[in-house]
């Protein structure tokens, strides 16, 4: 699966951010994680969830945030923040 191979090699990915690991709550969240991409290379996960017209990261686990690809520096982060708010919006 696309989303687990690129948390196995992410540069701040833990063991909850898994899909099968995520999807253990699943009756109790409306899932609205997004993949993040650069032309075709995946380069940001956003694990979420879906309250009415929110979007939180993600309740079902411990923290949220970001997973970002290893290559990723401060500029390319704030770019992929940028897209994430875009979408959002």
């Amino acid at each position: 699966m696309l989303w687990n191979n690129f948390v196995s090699k992410a540069k701040n990915a833990t063991f909850l951010f898994y899909r099968d690991f995520m999807d253990y709550h699943s009756d109790l969240f409306e899932d609205y994680s997004l993949m993040v991409y650069d032309d075709k290379k995946l380069v940001a996960l956003l694990p979420a969830n879906r309250v009415g017209l929110e979007i939180h990261s993600h309740q079902g686990l411990t923290y949220g945030g970001l997973v970002l690809d290893q290559s990723l520096k401060l500029k390319e982060t704030i770019e992929v923040t940028k897209a994430i708010l875009s979408y959002l919006d």
